[in-house]
């Protein structure tokens, strides 16, 4: 492959990923990401380089040298690297990362993967946990990371279709007045060709049984599968937060509705994130 195609593949990539854990020692944490190749997902060897911003957009005033990594292995489009900016970055100000890659065969340019990734709540956990004691971030009861290869399938439900968790879910206590922080997301495929509209969000439901609703109260995240063709791969989740006006225990997770009405099935194929309870 040479270098015109190589980076025609590459400009073709697209990434989401999730912060599933950060230490409160030291000042790296683990990044989880994912990379897809003209909607399927991407396998082999690829340079990565990221850079963190303290602005969504333009060069703004942080300046931190990349960290680079050559031949990091992908996997049925996942990959996990650990992120090492040094000390003093993570101060409880808004951070983005920018990510480039190129083929892992490559010694040319990075091909810049459109959009930052704004770092949220779980890097900041090294911030958290760290600082003294009367601040009032300084209290993180638990982080819980999600991960799993998940074979079940969503059947089409129509306009009215229910909430359905999309794989593996986090069992969290919560005190009234705490905080429930969460970043999931899944790979979804439909299993047979025709149109789809499906519906993501991050849900919670008490663990003793009873609604299953996203926790922001809204109606999740709109997702068409239009081509009509079998196999279509979409990226689904987000990141979103509540905070607890009654103390329980719930299931927390990203969850999906199937509002087809023609009877397709909305595989997901693999579910990662981490959900937080924080004071």
């Amino acid at each position: 492959m040479n270098k015109s195609i190589c980076f025609a593949a590459i400009g073709a990539l697209t990434l989401y990923g999730s912060f599933v854990e950060a230490a409160p020692a030291g000042d790296a944490f683990t990044y989880q990401g994912r990379l897809t190749d003209n909607n399927a997902p991407a396998n082999g060897l690829y340079d990565l380089s990221f850079t963190l911003h303290d602005v969504a957009t333009g060069l703004g005033t942080l300046s931190v040298d990349p960290v680079q990594f050559d031949d990091v292995p992908v996997e049925n489009g996942v990959f996990t690297v650990q992120l090492d900016f040094g000390g003093g970055y993570f101060t409880g100000e808004q951070r983005w990362l920018a990510i480039a890659v190129r083929d892992g065969a490559s010694s040319g340019t990075y091909e810049l993967l459109a959009g930052r990734q704004e770092l949220t709540a779980a890097p900041y956990a090294q911030y958290a946990l760290n600082v003294p004691p009367t601040n009032p971030r300084t209290i993180i009861p638990s982080i819980t990371s999600l991960s799993g290869s998940v074979a079940s399938s969503i059947p089409a439900g129509g306009p009215s279709a229910p909430w359905t968790f999309a794989g593996p879910q986090a069992t969290v206590s919560v005190a009234t007045g705490q905080r429930i922080t969460a970043s999931v997301f899944g790979s979804f495929r439909t299993v047979v060709g025709g149109g789809l509209r499906a519906y993501s969000a991050i849900c919670m439901q008490p663990t003793a049984g009873g609604t299953l609703t996203p926790i922001n109260g809204g109606t999740g995240l709109e997702t068409n599968f239009p081509d009509g063709s079998q196999g279509q791969y979409r990226q689904l989740g987000g990141s979103q937060t509540l905070l607890v006006a009654t103390a329980g225990s719930f299931r927390v997770g990203l969850c999906a509705r199937n509002t087809s009405t023609d009877g397709l099935s909305l595989a997901f194929e693999r579910v990662d994130g981490w959900v937080m309870v924080s004071n």
